[in-house]
């Protein structure tokens, strides 16, 4: 799944560069992770503090545990990510976001 989250990084950084590839990549993201869309849009939506929309793309969506799961997977390599960054063990980077109830990724 590591792949899934640096093609979303990179669709990301070509969608600032206004490029076709952008849009490509995003698609070929969301295809390899089921779910893929409807996590980004539920964390868009709680990121901006707006329940009521977050809801609304949940009661909305065919089946919203899909997009819970992706958004786990997601999160799993964001963390694995900020370990390697780190240079410390994944097993340990978990340890720290759950002892200090910080993300800090």
């Amino acid at each position: 799944m590591t792949v899934v989250w640096e093609a979303a990084g990179n669709a990301q950084a070509d969608l600032t560069g206004a490029g076709e590839h952008g849009v490509e990549a995003r698609q070929s993201a969301a295809a390899r992770l089921p779910g893929f869309d409807t996590a980004i849009s539920m964390a868009e939506a709680a990121g901006c503090g707006n329940i009521s929309w977050w809801n609304e793309i949940r009661a909305h969506t065919a089946d919203p545990t899909v997009g819970e799961y992706a958004a786990s997977m997601l999160l799993a390599d964001a963390v694995r990510a900020a370990a390697h960054r780190a240079g410390v063990p994944v097993a340990d980077m978990w340890d720290r976001v759950r002892r200090s109830g910080d993300l800090a990724l």
